[in-house]
């Protein structure tokens, strides 16, 4: 029963991961929602398609050890893409915003000298 209840608990897990990532990236462009779909639903494909060749390929190599490395390397990886990416947007956010306020400084001085 606890095998059960388990097994229920990750697969709804899962879901709602799916469902709030989906929702995300169909939020980043309203008006190409189609495409944003399709973006996302081939990476989560990729994504078990190397899953479903790396696991037993490690499992068949070093057994549950070596998968368990394997999978904490992906975390690892994963992690480390999305600093780099959050990063990456902190920064293109502070230089629109750096734009933005030298634009409006501009628009003043014009308005001043007019």
């Amino acid at each position: 029963m606890a095998f059960a209840a388990s097994m229920f608990a990750v697969t709804l897990a899962n879901q709602s991961i799916q469902a709030a990532t989906q929702t995300r990236a169909l939020n980043t462009n309203p008006t190409k929602q189609a495409q944003a779909n399709t973006v996302y639903m081939m990476f989560v494909f990729l994504g078990g398609a190397v899953g479903a060749v790396l696991g037993p390929a490690a499992f068949e190599i070093g057994g549950m050890a070596l998968v368990a490395a394997q999978a904490s390397a992906l975390v690892v990886a994963g992690l480390i893409a999305w600093a780099a990416a959050t990063r990456r947007n902190r920064q293109s956010r502070q230089q629109d915003k750096a734009d933005h306020v030298a634009v409006e400084a501009e628009d003043r001085r014009t308005r001043q000298t007019t």
